[in-house]
């Protein structure tokens, strides 16, 4: 997988990172660790990391037998690229490719939280405006008075 000029050391290093040390690894599933920052299917020797966070999300597999690997990068923080990642490498080994389902909860929260900022929003606006009509009201009544 372009190795290329990496000295012994790394290339080394990097193998490790692959391998699964069961005293230490967390357990994921039937033959599926935690290890180094991947999830390793010991079984099928692939690895395979997600990550987000509020603006992103990714998912890497890398299949070491066959020395290939996907990255799926999305500009929003989703499952999408996992759903897709994982269907693209069922494809590459002979399945037929999955109708695409996008039911993200993230739309509901991004949702739920506009809608929250829009009500404070007008909230604090009416308050400010009710505020500055009722301290002149009440200035004008004492300056009659």
């Amino acid at each position: 997988m372009g190795i290329g000029d990496i000295p012994d050391k790394l290339k080394r290093a990097i193998s490790k990172s692959h391998e699964v040390d069961k005293e230490t690894a967390g357990y994921e599933d039937t033959n599926k660790y935690y290890s180094y920052g991947w999830s390793n299917d010991v079984e099928d020797r692939v690895i395979n990391h997600s990550g987000s966070n509020p603006n992103y999300s990714s998912q890497v597999m890398i299949d070491l037998e066959k020395q290939e690997a996907i990255f799926v990068l999305a500009n929003l923080d989703s499952s999408v690229p996992t759903q897709i990642a994982d269907n693209i490498y069922e494809n590459m080994n002979g399945k037929q490719l999955r109708k695409f389902s996008y039911d993200d909860f993230n739309i509901l929260l991004d949702l739920i939280f506009s809608i929250l900022t829009i009500i404070a929003l007008v909230s604090l606006y009416f308050l400010t405006t009710v505020e500055k009509k009722y301290t002149f009201y009440l200035g004008f009544w004492h300056s009659i008075m």
